[in-house]
This record gives structure tokens, C-alpha cells and sequence, in this order.
């Protein structure tokens, strides 16, 4: 739970996870379903008024510790992803040309 506050924790890398579900509905990324439902999911149930534990954020705490370990390994996933996609994109860049007639 306390990695989210680390250096290279969850709030760092929550611009990068909105840019993964971008690119993810784009279809440039691929994830398996399971890693954008559960997230979807624990997100609307941390965010309604209902709770299995009324007036306690037990619950809510619970629910962030599973998902946020499945969010950080592949927003982790996504970062090396963009990196090679970078990586490659840099080596396809014309540097010097010189037109032979």
C-alpha cells in the first residue's frame, strides 16, 4: 500500500497509467482483459456510496491493496512497451542524407 507513495510509486505514475488506457482503447497497447476490468472495477466500488462495510474504509483499503501491486506491474509493462516503441522510432530517423545523381 505504501509503494503508491514511493518515487516510482503509483501517484508518479498515474499520468503514465491514463496514457496506457489511451493507448489501450486505441489498440496499440495490448492488456489482458482482467487487468483493465478488475482496476474498473475496484475504482467505481471505491468511489459509490456503497460498501460491504458501512461508515468503515476497511474495506476500500483492501480492495486498493490487491489492485494497486496489478496496476503498478503493468503500468510497469506499459513503460517498457513505450520505451521500445521510442527506441525503435529513434533508429528509423534519417541523421545525415546526400543526393547522388
Amino acid at each position: 500500500m505504501f509503494q503508491a507513495f514511493k518515487k516510482d510509486g503509483l501517484l508518479s505514475k498515474f499520468p503514465k497509467i491514463l496514457k496506457m488506457f489511451k493507448a489501450y482503447k486505441k489498440g496499440e497497447f495490448q492488456m489482458d482483459l482482467k487487468n483493465v476490468i478488475i482496476p474498473l472495477a475496484a475504482f467505481v466500488y471505491i468511489i459509490s456510496p456503497l460498501d460491504f462495510l458501512p461508515g468503515i474504509f476497511l474495506d476500500d483499503l483492501g480492495i486498493l491493496a490487491l489492485v494497486l501491486p496489478m496496476v503498478l506491474k503493468e503500468v510497469d509493462r506499459f513503460i517498457i512497451w513505450e520505451n521500445e516503441k521510442n527506441a525503435v522510432k529513434k533508429d528509423n530517423k534519417v541523421i545525415d542524407a546526400e543526393i547522388i545523381e
